[in-house]
């Protein structure tokens, strides 16, 4: 009955819990600037506004600028990978890109410690306030103004890592929104 059938994911996952994500986005890809037009008096009064890039690239800018000139956080998971406009960088506060996201972002190799630095170095550039490498079981990089933390994970055997990074950006919002740092 609906205009835009819902999305469709095809999830593999290799034997050390990796996956791979192919998606139709259905109603996603019909998100529009006007939908979130509608809710821009919930959008201004929110805490933090998390978005990630399933939905049309000019929606998430408009999202991330409502948000922004209302003074409200904004944190990008820039998943999947996707080349952003220029005016969503200035709108974004905390940006949460996967070591695969960061190459993509920045051109750049990001592989090595150096490697992810220079990355986060370059992300930050483009205005973003607080830059998160994550890198799995690896754990996390932080780039707040020229204060670096490499923070730990702790360790776990992996069986399914989808959604892995949908469950830090979530538990990041809830930690900021309590007041964390």
């Amino acid at each position: 009955d609906s205009l835009f059938p819902s999305g469709v994911a095809l999830i593999t996952v290799d034997e050390k819990g990796e996956n791979s994500i192919v998606v139709a986005p259905g109603a996603n890809a019909a998100l529009s600037p006007m939908d979130v037009k509608s809710v821009k008096d919930q959008i201004e009064r929110a805490g933090l506004l998390l978005m990630q890039l399933e939905t049309p690239l000019p929606t998430v800018a408009y999202a991330a600028s409502l948000a922004h000139h209302a003074g409200v956080k904004v944190v990008l998971n820039p998943a999947p990978a996707s080349v952003l406009p220029e005016d969503l960088w200035e709108h974004v506060d905390i940006l949460t890109p996967n070591r695969q996201e960061a190459e993509r972002l920045t051109g750049l190799p990001v592989k090595t410690e150096k490697d992810i630095e220079t990355a986060a170095r370059f992300l930050q550039e483009k205005g973003i306030g607080i830059v998160i490498i994550t890198l799995g079981e690896e754990g996390a990089f932080v780039l707040e103004g020229d204060v670096i933390q490499w923070i730990k994970a702790e360790p776990v055997e992996a069986v399914d890592t989808t959604a892995a990074g949908d469950v830090f950006n979530g538990a990041l919002a809830v930690g900021l929104a309590e007041g964390m740092e």
